[in-house]
């Protein structure tokens, strides 16, 4: 999972600097080149994202796969509830 991330990072990354090499040489104004630059950002910082949890490990297998498809229908800011520790639950139960 995590070297096709970094591949995809990879290969959208060179397509941005090769766009960017494109507007330098006289197509600064080219919208289609500043549009698509634009798409390989929001992908690029999704990615990045995604790289970082797999660095961290809070992530991998069905949870990553679960955490994804959540993310697409209800959106980047849904987050779940965390989940009650068996010791957390005793302890407000006494409480």
């Amino acid at each position: 999972m995590e070297t096709k991330t970094l591949e995809r990072i990879n290969e959208l990354t060179s397509e941005r600097a090769e766009l960017f090499r494109r507007a330098g040489v006289g197509r600064a104004g080219d919208r289609t080149i500043m549009t698509r630059v634009h798409e390989l950002d929001s992908e690029l910082e999704e990615l990045w994202e995604l790289r970082r949890r797999e660095r961290i490990g809070t992530m991998e297998g069905i949870d990553l796969v679960v955490e994804t498809e959540y993310e697409r229908i209800y959106g980047k800011d849904y987050r779940p509830l965390p989940v009650a520790e068996p010791d957390d639950h005793k302890k407000r139960v006494a409480a």
